[in-house]
């Protein structure tokens, strides 16, 4: 991953808490961080363990954002809408055998 800037950011205690015990090396948040995002290194550096996190709240905020705009779209479609697609479905199916 290549650094483009670096921020000052606030954090709580509890955050803090939470980058140390992935840094120990050994913890359950360590484990679940590798989880997602792979091996870390043993000695991972508590600026790569905050580059993690924020990356991974990113990651979930553009899939809220992927899913509250699909909703969005569901909720905008009208019953003429919904049986067009059926048929299409239906169409796509036919062809497919």
């Amino acid at each position: 991953m290549q650094t483009i800037t670096r921020k000052s950011v606030p954090l709580e205690e509890s955050e803090l808490d939470v980058v140390a015990a992935v840094r120990s090396g050994d913890s359950p948040e360590r484990a679940a961080l590798e989880a997602l995002v792979g091996r870390l290194p043993q000695n991972v550096s508590e600026s790569q363990v905050l580059a993690d996190l924020v990356a991974l709240g990113a990651a979930r905020v553009r899939e809220q954002a992927v899913h509250a705009g699909y909703a969005a779209y569901a909720a905008a479609l009208d019953d003429e809408d919904r049986q067009f697609a059926a048929a299409q479905r239906t169409r796509r199916a036919r062809l497919t055998d």
